[in-house]
């Protein structure tokens, strides 16, 4: 079967990020993703980088409607250990951890329990994130 699919447009800033994925991401999918998106870019036929991939043609389909909604950041996969769009180090997370098992009272914070909004904000003034 051969899938026909519209061209995959991709700005000259996305190629260079796609080209530092495809050759420096230590996450296998996000280097498949980001060859993918850049061979259909140059007009690859989608059973041609499905097989290069070694994807079925119908997850090369669902990267490209990905792409097309999220651009770069459809690249980036969320389940690898679910630490990839994580904004803080594991370090961080180990503080952070280990803050949760004691009372908030401890870090400061008038409360009995940790609730979201206690934690947030801890976190940000913490480490400076959101």
């Amino acid at each position: 079967m051969i899938a026909v699919m519209e061209a995959v447009v991709v700005e000259e800033h996305e190629w260079s990020a796609l080209q530092v994925h495809k050759a420096e991401s230590p996450y296998k999918l996000m280097r498949r993703k980001s060859e993918a998106i850049l061979m259909l870019s140059e007009g690859v036929g989608v059973d041609v980088v499905a097989r290069l991939v070694e994807r079925a043609t119908r997850t090369v389909v669902e990267w490209v409607r990905d792409w097309r909604r999220d651009r770069l950041s459809s690249i980036c996969t969320g389940h690898v250990g679910n630490n990839n769009a994580s904004k803080i180090s594991q370090e961080q997370e180990k503080e952070i951890l280990e803050a949760l098992s004691r009372p908030p009272s401890e870090q400061g914070i008038a409360a009995e329990f940790w609730n979201i909004h206690d934690l947030a904000g801890w976190m940000h003034e913490r480490f400076g994130i959101e």
